[in-house]
């Protein structure tokens, strides 16, 4: 067995997976290791130590890959939108165990008693990290209220440069499911429910990414919480279908346009949450109160720490391809496009 051979090629291999190459190389030497106490007469202790000092190396190494990889374990600034209460809640509980210390939690909603709750949970587990409040309504949406909102937040600790930027959209409202789509007939109903699902996500995204510029931390990432619903029709789910449907196109093209960003949008499936038991009480279809209703009794819905910590696999392993739609089950919806050429 070329050992050094075997290294590159695992080496090469960690990139879109390390975990699997470990188990590979590890059956690759044993293999290696019956092949040579076969056909030649030498200790077996011998042909072991060797094996796992050769594995042990590897391994170390991708151990090393995995770390730089990952967008965990560094000093980061995260913002978090909807983090007061089910997944976002869950999201900020989860990611405050996982970065470096001296790193930077934005905690944002509207609801500053909730906020608080969070932040002091968050400092309970990780002591290491700084918490910050934003009380902001996103469902008027302001690039100037937005940038007047961080700026003050970020300038705490002036000349401070991070490993990573993060931000992840998780405000969400679940939309007049009390009625079909042909009766929704009231614009100023339709352009709230945009300003709050779809309006305020551009802007806070892009005063995010104008205040984190390309020198002010080593890698940048967007996360955007999405949904199944934005690509099957789920009867009643129509305003909270489209929105869905409309941040992923537009994370798509972001994703496209800024290479420099990673763009992960994350479906956690349905989950027991408050917005579940929303859908269940107030959807017209009954169907859907069915199916709502047997996911939450039955337990086939994930819990919100479930899929926190899926979205922290993701985040660890980052080998998602930027841009596209990921689920907790590891599935994925890709998207492609090429240009006619003049």
């Amino acid at each position: 067995l070329d050992h050094e051979s075997e290294e590159r090629n695992i080496l090469k291999a960690a990139l879109s997976g390390y975990h699997q190459c470990v188990c590979d190389f590890k059956l690759n030497c044993l293999v290696a290791a019956l092949c040579r106490i076969m056909r030649q007469p030498v200790c077996v202790d011998s042909v072991i130590a060797n094996t796992m000092t050769t594995y042990s190396r590897v391994t170390k190494k991708i151990s090393y890959m995995g770390k730089i990889m990952s967008l965990l374990g560094k000093k980061t600034l995260c913002l978090i939108a909807g983090a007061s209460r089910g997944i976002g809640r869950a999201i900020s509980l989860a990611i405050g165990s996982c970065l470096a210390e001296d790193s930077d939690i934005i905690l944002m909603s509207r609801d500053k008693s909730a906020l608080e709750n969070v932040k002091r949970e968050i400092l309970r587990k990780s002591p290491g990290v700084f918490v910050y409040i934003c009380q902001c309504d996103l469902s008027k949406p302001s690039q100037e209220t937005f940038m007047d909102c961080l700026r003050p937040l970020m300038n705490l600790r002036p000349n401070n440069h991070y490993d990573v930027s993060m931000v992840i959209h998780n405000a969400a409202s679940i939309g007049p499911i009390d009625r079909p789509a042909l009766k929704l007939m009231n614009s100023e109903e339709l352009t709230n429910y945009f300003d709050l699902n779809l309006t305020s996500t551009i802007l806070l995204n892009n005063a995010f990414f104008q205040l984190c510029e390309k020198d002010f931390s080593t890698e940048r990432v967007c996360v955007n919480i999405t949904s199944g619903a934005a690509y099957h029709a789920i009867k009643s789910l129509h305003l909270y279908s489209a929105a869905k449907a409309a941040r992923d196109a537009f994370f798509r093209v972001l994703a496209t346009e800024e290479p420099g960003i990673r763009v992960l949008s994350f479906n956690p499936g349905p989950v027991v949450t408050d917005m579940q038991v929303e859908i269940y009480s107030r959807t017209f279809d009954s169907d859907i109160k069915m199916w709502s209703r047997d996911g939450m009794q039955n337990q086939t819905f994930q819990t919100c720490d479930y899929v926190a910590n899926k979205l922290m696999e993701y985040l660890r392993e980052n080998t998602f391809q930027s841009g596209l739609f990921y689920d907790a089950k590891d599935q994925t919806v890709a998207f492609s496009y090429t240009p006619k050429m003049e």
